[in-house]
């Protein structure tokens, strides 16, 4: 009586996939249909075909295989290739990524390596240019490959708890990073670079870091959380009004002396 469509959807049997084969469904004709006949979701011919179809083209765009004890990168994500937007494969033993591992996912979004034992990533990530997020937390790595720089629409990156000892150089060129976690490894040094990223949150806590960089004063500007606690930082070299849009500001268990005069 008003206006709403409603479908029970059972499960698919192999007759129902037969009968259907010869429609073409897809999103955008529904969504077509469904504005011409002024807001009420027709059946053409019904609309249990319609979300099946959906639903196995969802299927076809993401993978997990997490806690699987995995030791090698499945064949089954290299297999799937393009069509893949989200591959997860953490809590596993993965030690090795091959070359050629990245050739045919350059649709990727996102990728879910935690809790591997990689020592390495191959400079074929760089491939990966529609990645948004890329988390490696928990595992060996010791450096990250130079070819990152390319992943220009990279939104989030997690890298804790890992044996880095830099942020490196290029990280300034990722213009659409806005979350860095890189808590947890052995950094000292963080590139001047740094600066050209619109981070709004950075994590390096629990590093080695000494003193802080000038970096972090131009990151003042979009930084609203920065985490520097568990470091050696003896003083802050510039005034704090330079974040004045930070929200949370963690320098916990450092080694500071005194405060800045405009805290």
């Amino acid at each position: 009586p008003d206006g709403t469509f409603v479908a029970q959807v059972t499960a698919p049997t192999e007759a129902d996939d037969a009968k259907y084969a010869k429609y073409d469904f897809t999103v955008q004709k529904v969504a077509k249909k469904k504005e011409q006949k002024g807001g009420v979701l027709m059946s053409i011919p019904c609309l249990r075909p319609i979300l099946l179809g959906m639903e196995k083209k969802a299927a076809k765009t993401k993978i997990e295989m997490c806690r699987m004890r995995l030791e090698d990168f499945p064949d089954e994500v290299i297999e799937m290739g393009i069509n893949l937007r989200e591959v997860v494969l953490s809590s596993n033993v993965i030690n090795f990524i091959p070359p050629d591992a990245f050739e045919n996912l350059s649709r990727l979004t996102s990728l879910d390596l935690n809790d591997n034992m990689l020592q390495d990533i191959p400079d074929q990530i760089g491939l990966l240019t529609d990645l948004t997020t890329l988390q490696l937390r928990r595992n060996r790595l010791s450096e990250l490959p130079t070819t990152l720089r390319k992943l220009v629409r990279l939104n989030t990156l997690d890298v804790n708890d890992n044996l880095l000892q830099e942020v490196p150089q290029s990280f300034g060129l990722l213009v659409e990073l806005r979350h860095l976690n890189m808590g947890n490894n052995v950094v000292e040094h963080i590139s001047e670079h740094l600066k050209d990223c619109p981070l709004h949150s950075f994590d390096i806590s629990n590093n080695k870091m000494t003193e802080m960089p000038e970096a972090l004063e131009e990151l003042g500007k979009t930084l609203r959380d920065l985490s520097m606690h568990e470091n050696r930082i003896s003083y802050i070299p510039w005034a704090l009004k330079a974040f004045q849009y930070t929200k949370t500001f963690s320098m916990r268990k450092n080694q500071l002396m005194f405060l800045p005069e405009d805290l």
